[in-house]
């Protein structure tokens, strides 16, 4: 039977009006496994660290490997799925006022 698996992830963002960006890989995994060997995949996945905002829809942000039984069988990046826009001045005087 054959496995489909689409590899997703989150990266964090600093100075983001988010904390955080979700990744997606473009490419689709397919691979025909017997039945039983499911748990012979493994799937790294090798996020940025830390983003700096703004941060671009489809910004390469990271990366990830699928191996079976310890050999690498695929790899590719991972891409962010929208815009993190930066904070800007305003955000950071609503943290100001927050805090009084």
């Amino acid at each position: 039977c054959p496995i489909e698996k689409p590899i997703e992830a989150q990266a964090a963002v600093k100075d983001g009006k988010e904390g955080n960006v979700s990744l997606t890989s473009k490419d689709t995994f397919l691979y025909p496994i017997k039945k039983g060997e499911e748990q012979d995949f493994c799937v790294t996945v090798k996020p940025t660290v830390l983003l700096s905002a703004p941060v671009k829809t489809d910004a390469v942000a990271g990366e990830f490997e699928i191996t079976f039984k310890n050999q690498l069988l695929f790899s590719g990046k991972l891409y962010t799925i929208k815009d993190v826009p930066a904070r800007d001045y305003l955000d950071h005087l609503d943290d100001v006022i927050d805090a009084w």
